[in-house]
């Protein structure tokens, strides 16, 4: 083999040894990326409006008006049919508590009577994580009173400060009027979606 050939296929060799040795840099695809979040919005029931704020997202029938914070939605001609919201932290005196000890308590805030029975459910948050709920009903007075309580956790709320949120749902109306606000009061209920508010 003649000393030019000879002196080519070693160039050549070594430029592909050089190459093979060389540090490759990862290629990121969505599908491999722990960052990639798909942020969800629920399912709005035809007819419904669909609210959208800081802390959560909530589709409601045409029959109730919201308050503009998204935390009060009543009906116009009976104010005593109505869905609450509040969000809040845990409470330091509610640090320890299963979310069914923390439901029963929060019930009994709302005049549910003790004996009253809570069913679990799941909640989807923005983020299409999967929140455990406690829901019951009963007799509140001359009304009935639908009450949810779920948790988020670890979660901003306003600030730049990571907690466990509590979101309380109550819906209400009178008694004679209930069967006819029930089945809507359970559509919203499906689509509450909680949000983080906050953070940096």
């Amino acid at each position: 083999m003649s000393s030019p050939i000879k002196n080519l296929i070693l160039f050549v060799f070594g430029c592909l040894l050089i190459t093979a040795c060389q540090p490759q840099t990862p290629t990121v695809t969505e599908e491999t990326s722990a960052t990639t979040l798909q942020l969800i919005t629920p399912q709005v029931p035809a007819g419904f409006s669909f609210y959208d704020g800081c802390t959560h997202m909530l589709a409601y029938p045409p029959e109730l008006e919201t308050d503009g914070a998204g935390l009060l939605f009543l009906n116009p001609e009976d104010e005593s049919i109505q869905v609450y919201i509040t969000v809040e932290r845990r409470l330091e005196s509610q640090a320890g508590l299963s979310l069914e000890d923390l439901a029963a308590a929060i019930a009994t805030g709302y005049g549910l009577p003790e004996t009253a029975t809570f069913n679990s459910l799941n909640l989807t948050d923005f983020l299409g994580r999967t929140l455990p709920a406690m829901q019951a009903e009963d007799q509140v007075g001359e009304s009935r009173l639908l009450l949810m309580v779920a948790m988020m956790p670890d979660a901003f709320l306003m600030d730049q400060v990571k907690d466990d949120v509590i979101y309380t749902l109550s819906a209400s109306a009178p008694l004679v009027q209930w069967e006819q606000w029930a089945q809507l009061f359970q559509e919203m209920l499906l689509t509450f979606t909680p949000k983080e508010c906050g953070g940096v």
